[in-house]
């Protein structure tokens, strides 16, 4: 919740996981974007939580009638347990070594699981000593879905707790953002309308069928 300004959150993940709050309650709203948030809750032990207690939260958050929900997770971190529950993975990595064979490993994980997961590649600036995308892709062995510009109108965002598309939505960063959108869009529009089409006709357009 810090990105968001959500500094007067007293409730949030760790609660609901230990039972002390409801996921209703701990929610919130931030103002400017409409965006529900479940807050991280920072404590001075290094907890880590239990298979079934992640197990527990998630079926929880799938009850709600969320458009989609989005988990953001610690870099090369992810909980196998609720794998299940996920559609698909984004592995945002940057043009440094370290970063990006992090993301290699965790990329050979979803594969390991079955879960589509593609790349995007932030805080891109084209200098000649950078590690090229080209390069990040043929480690990954795929190419990147989307690539985002390092861009001063980022962290100038965050100082705002407002997200970078709507506070500069004609900067170079959310331009970006809002293609790699566009593009996901599309490909959950696909997915849905191949879902209502039940069975036999998606498999009569896989063998080459108008349908």
């Amino acid at each position: 919740g810090y990105l968001f300004g959500l500094y007067q959150a007293n409730l949030g993940y760790y609660e609901v996981l230990k039972g002390t709050a409801s996921l209703r309650e701990s929610i919130l709203v931030h103002e400017v974007s409409g965006v529900n948030v479940l807050p991280g809750t920072i404590h001075a032990h290094n907890y880590i939580p239990s298979k079934s207690e992640v197990l527990r939260l998630a079926k929880k958050i799938k009850k709600q009638n969320f458009d989609f929900i989005i988990v953001d997770t610690a870099p090369g971190m992810f909980q196998e347990a609720v794998s299940k529950f996920y559609d698909e993975a984004i592995i945002v990595t940057i043009p440094e070594m370290s970063a990006i064979a992090s993301g290699v490993k965790l990329s050979s994980v979803f594969e390991r699981l079955g879960l589509r997961n593609s790349l995007v590649v932030n805080r891109v600036t084209g200098k000649r000593y950078e590690i090229s995308i080209k390069e990040i892709e043929d480690v990954f062995g795929e190419d990147a879905k989307g690539v985002l510009p390092e861009d001063p109108s980022v962290p100038l965002s965050v100082s705002m707790h407002i997200p970078a598309y709507l506070f500069r939505p004609s900067c170079s960063f959310s331009k970006s953002i809002a293609k790699i959108a566009k593009s996901y869009a599309h490909i959950s529009e696909k997915r849905e309308k191949r879902r209502s089409k039940g069975f036999l006709p998606r498999v009569l357009e896989m063998l080459g069928f108008r349908v």
